[in-house]
């Protein structure tokens, strides 16, 4: 096998899982990655600090609510879940809502 055949292969794969939109499109265009991108400036900020306070605050405080195994964990994983979405400025539901809090120009 060739270099040219492993790259067709590629770029056969690209063109079947287009329908499918992410995160395989990501690797053809810019244009395509900035449409991937459904969450804002302020949005980002509310999940950085939200997500911040969720995995600081069981970590740090003795509260009844934080006596709980499952509700220390659940936090700290809503927090996390908050960070990564802001990081990667793409938040699953609002894609499958067709929702986004980024402004277009």
């Amino acid at each position: 096998m060739g270099a040219e055949h492993i790259a067709t292969k590629v770029l056969a794969m690209i063109a079947l899982s287009s329908a499918y939109d992410w995160p395989v499109v990501a690797l053809q265009t810019e244009k395509t990655m900035l449409k991937l991108n459904n969450v804002g400036q302020v949005d980002i900020v509310i999940r950085l600090v939200g997500g911040a306070i969720l995995i600081i605050l069981p970590l740090i405080t003795s509260w009844a609510i934080w006596a709980n195994p499952l509700m220390q964990f659940g936090a700290l994983i809503v927090g996390a879940i908050l960070m990564f979405t802001a990081a990667f400025r793409f938040c699953p539901l609002y894609r499958l809502f067709g929702l986004s809090t980024c402004t277009r120009s």
